[in-house]
């Protein structure tokens, strides 16, 4: 039921007592004490007042500080980690030194040597998804690295992002890495290419931004030339697999001259398999040879 007798007590109210239809007098200033601020609040078109909006502002401000020192936190904590790396004893991969701090020789004690592949034939490879990395076999062809007097073939090559060797410092966009396993021994050697960001590389692309499925493998015919640097000057040095199984005693060749490959398809590679690049290890006392 509405209740309709409000209005006309209010009505009545008036009549009897015409001051209440006029203005309220207006009451004195009240008094503040010294020392004390008075905030007046005032309400906003949406009803807020002042008060409330600072408020408001204030607890933003906090919450971005709040969202800033976690921030930090999480970065110092990543800073904290121990460097990743596959072989945690392995004495490989290090931060080659500028090559005019290293003793250098022109006497090449080694010679690549892949026969008709390195003047443009070509080969045929298969490239294996193991699904945490992609691995170039090249079968039992005869592709001999003669290193010290010692032959070694070459069985494989696998592809790291970002690169696992520095040289002066410099970390690369990529490193490919061609094993060798000893002819006539148990020996190893592995021959290290820079790979940097630059112009698309149609041979590189075949076996590293064109993977199969995972478990999966295909056969793909490439010009090994094309996957080595026109110089083939580079840093020796003994050291160790960056790879499992972990191993001792690996002879290294890095070539510092790097070749190319386009953001998308180091993108590509990046995207399946990586980062997958093991952190160095200091290479003070290190016997390491620069060969012109």
């Amino acid at each position: 039921m509405k209740q309709t007798f409000l209005p006309a007590l209010a009505a009545a109210a008036l009549l009897a007592f015409p001051a209440l239809a006029s203005d309220p007098p207006t009451a004195p200033d009240a008094q503040v004490p010294a020392g004390e601020v008075v905030v007046t609040e005032t309400p906003d078109a949406d009803g807020a007042t002042t008060g409330d909006a600072t408020e408001a502002t204030e607890a933003a401000e906090a919450a971005e500080a709040a969202e800033a020192a976690d921030a930090t936190d999480a970065a110092e904590a990543i800073t904290a980690e121990e460097p990743w790396r596959a072989c945690p004893e392995g004495v490989s991969p290090i931060d080659l030194p500028a090559k005019d701090s290293v003793a250098t020789t022109s006497q090449r004690p080694y010679l690549i040597k892949y026969g008709y592949a390195v003047f443009g034939g070509h080969q045929s490879v298969t490239v294996l998804n193991t699904g945490n990395d992609l691995v170039v076999d090249f079968g039992k062809s005869d592709l001999v690295l003669n290193l010290n007097d010692r032959r070694y073939q070459l069985v494989s090559a696998h592809f790291h992002t970002p690169s696992e060797h520095l040289i002066g410092g410099q970390r690369f966009a990529g490193e490919i890495h061609f094993v060798h396993k000893e002819k006539n021994g148990d020996g190893m050697a592995v021959v290290a290419v820079m790979v940097k960001e630059g112009t698309a590389h149609s041979t590189l692309g075949k076996l590293f931004s064109n993977p199969p499925d995972a478990g999966k493998k295909r056969t793909v015919r490439v010009s090994l030339g094309k996957l080595f640097p026109f110089s083939k000057s580079g840093y020796l040095y003994e050291g160790s697999s960056t790879t499992e199984p972990c191993v001792d005693g690996v002879t290294w060749l890095v070539l510092p001259e790097p070749l190319t490959m386009s953001r998308q398809q180091l993108e590509v590679f990046e995207k399946r398999f990586g980062p997958n690049a093991s952190a160095p290890v200091p290479s003070e006392g290190r016997n390491i040879l620069f060969v012109e």
